[in-house]
């Protein structure tokens, strides 16, 4: 025979209960066996204890199945009538959660991805809730198995609770991640608040991220604080970092903020390259611009160059556009303006070629030194080569520093053009002002008499000696 009892059992710090006294009437001798298990969430305390004394523990006891661990406690032996009072409470439960936020924000686009790492301490918990801004689109939600959840919208927030049923106990990780709506251009974005229920802490720093083009500024900050990325943990990868526009750490649970999103301004570097190299006929000229645009993209590059290389060659990589206006005469009579636009923002490295032949002139060649603009002064370079058996010589050099081959600056030419370099000069006065001509060095021709040497016949032959004889005619 099999008797199951089933009571409500409400669990205070001094509840107390009495183990049923179950036996047979009209025995003459009546013992048995009282092997008491506990819930893994209950803990119990011996306060009175007659008619029955401790016993080994049986482990052919069969429990009914249920969802909760049971832990064998005490196992008793009796005779006859006998009473067990017990006072039980709940495990003391301890749950920290630490919260760990990546905010995206682009051009008009936002996401927010939430890590909740959650460390239970005690008794296991089968049940989170937690408050997130209402207007966050859920896509994903990730964490131990059997994880289920529920989403209940109110005025403000969304309450998301969810249910744990092997419950967790230690640390566990719960990543929630899903669109916000899209922002409004010229508008403060609003730092998205989160908070965590029936916690003692609740630790969380917020990373905010940029598209390449923007940077991002905090203010109006209550309840926070803005502290630098070199203080976010591990758990921002490397490659995330360099998105990273700046750290906010929550100091109260309540908390609010703005954030402005304002278009970076590039910084760009940049360095000329003029090269000439001469020949009998022609003089081929090849002008380098290396741009090196970081912070932010860039869709348009400008400079001026002289009339003369109108008609020239221009090669770079995606590049969409050339558009050819005319400078302003009273300013720089005589050159144009170029302007590249590209298919797309270009960030890092850029090299622009320009590229022509012209003859040479008899009075001379004035060298072409490109003038970039909207952007800090750089470095300009002339270098000039010769070709065959031609010869060149500079003249009318104004605002140049001539190099030499012992200087690194001719190091960095040959780096990019090779080592036929013979002249180099590096620009060391205002652009505008600085120019140098060349001109084809042309000597005298020198007349030789009209002595001939015929060719020498020489003959060697060893005789049977060893020895070499020869003749030479």
């Amino acid at each position: 025979m099999e008797l199951e009892l089933f009571r409500d059992l409400t669990v205070t710090p001094a509840s107390e209960f009495s183990v049923p006294d179950v036996h047979v009437v009209g025995t003459q001798r009546h013992t048995g066996t009282l092997a008491i298990h506990r819930s893994s969430h209950i803990e119990l305390l011996v306060k009175d204890s007659r008619g029955v004394q401790r016993a080994d523990r049986d482990g052919g006891v069969v429990l009914s199945d249920s969802p909760l661990p049971w832990i064998p406690f005490q196992t008793f032996s009796f005779q006859g009538k006998f009473t067990l009072t017990l006072a039980s409470a709940l495990v003391p439960q301890s749950v920290r959660a630490e919260l760990q936020s990546v905010l995206r924000v682009g051009e008009t686009e936002r996401s927010l991805e939430t890590r909740f790492h959650v460390n239970v301490r005690g008794r296991a918990l089968h049940e989170l809730r937690f408050n997130i801004p209402r207007d966050w689109r859920l896509e994903e939600v990730a964490g131990p198995e059997a994880l289920h959840w529920s989403q209940v919208p109110t005025a403000d927030v969304s309450t998301i609770t969810l249910f744990l049923s092997r419950g967790i106990l230690g640390d566990v990780d719960i990543i929630l991640r899903g669109p916000l709506p899209e922002r409004i251009a010229n508008a403060p974005v609003m730092i998205p608040h989160l908070k965590v229920e029936d916690v003692a802490e609740q630790p969380h720093i917020l990373v905010v991220q940029a598209d390449p083009g923007f940077d991002v500024q905090a203010e109006q900050l209550a309840g926070c604080r803005t502290i630098l990325l070199d203080q976010v943990g591990d758990w921002l990868q490397s490659d995330q970092r360099e998105a990273s526009r700046l750290a906010i750490e929550m100091t109260r649970p309540e908390y609010q903020g703005e954030l402005f999103v304002q278009e970076r301004q590039p910084r760009i570097r940049w360095q000329t390259i003029t090269n000439v190299q001469a020949t009998d006929q022609n003089v081929q000229e090849t002008i380098l611009l290396d741009y090196h645009v970081d912070r932010a993209g860039v869709r348009e590059l400008r400079f001026l160059l002289p009339e003369a290389l109108r008609d020239a060659t221009i090669r770079a990589p995606m590049l969409q556009r050339i558009i050819k206006e005319p400078a302003s005469t009273s300013e720089v009579p005589g050159w144009f303006r170029m302007r590249l636009i590209f298919q797309d923002r270009i960030l890092g490295e850029l090299r622009v070629l320009v590229e022509l032949d012209r003859l040479m002139s008899p009075n001379g060649h004035s060298l072409p030194i490109p003038r970039p603009e909207g952007v800090d002064p750089g470095i300009q370079f002339v270098a000039v080569e010769s070709s065959g058996w031609t010869e060149v010589s500079v003249r009318d050099v104004v605002g140049l520093e001539p190099l030499t081959r012992q200087h690194r600056d001719w190091k960095t030419l040959e780096s990019s053009l090779g080592d036929q370099i013979v002249q180099a000069f590096r620009v060391t006065g205002d652009p505008s002002q600085t120019q140098i001509t060349i001109e084809r060095q042309v000597r005298d021709t020198v007349t030789t008499t009209a002595a001939r040497i015929a060719f020498a016949e020489a003959k060697l032959a060893m005789d049977p000696q060893g020895n070499y004889r020869g003749i030479q005619t």
